[in-house]
């Protein structure tokens, strides 16, 4: 789908369904697209958690804390 919430819910069936690598192909794409959309980041970050990606979601979360190290919700994924 080319809208990008669309891709979103895409990304969230691939979740459900244990499809790791391909939701995270979808979100990180999403997230080069949009790289101001915080929420949409966490989800990458998360997502690459989920398949086992961790230095690609540290790299994130390490990069999400560092542009604002007071949002509590940012470190729970960078300390996991």
């Amino acid at each position: 789908p080319a809208h990008p919430n669309a891709r979103r819910q895409l990304a969230e069936v691939h979740t459900a369904r244990k499809e790791t690598a391909q939701a995270v192909g979808v979100l990180e794409k999403l997230a080069s697209e949009f790289p101001t959309d915080t929420a949409l980041a966490v989800r990458a970050a998360e997502a690459q958690l989920a398949n086992k990606g961790f230095d690609a979601a540290l790299a994130r979360f390490r990069a999400l804390v560092g542009a604002d190290a007071g949002k509590p919700e940012l470190w729970a994924g960078y300390v996991n």
